[in-house]
């Protein structure tokens, strides 16, 4: 099974876990400074979902026990 985990805000980042192979990916979350603040770098983010999308195609599906989202 593949799961995929996000800790969302500026200092979180993506996880991938494969129960099969026993392997495990983090990415932290692509960020950019400008000046002293810093913000969500989307065009990395989406970069880092399409790829991990491609890699694992076919591997991933909404888990029904889950909710799609929290808060």
């Amino acid at each position: 099974m593949l799961l995929i985990g996000i800790d969302p805000g500026l200092s979180g980042s993506i996880c991938i876990v494969d129960s099969r192979s026993r392997r495990a990916e983090v990415h932290d979350t692509p960020v950019v400074t400008i000046g002293k603040k810093r913000d969500y770098c989307i065009r990395d983010m989406v970069a880092l979902l399409r790829g991990l999308v491609d890699l694992y195609r076919g591997q991933i599906a909404p888990c029904p026990e889950m909710p799609l989202f929290a808060c």
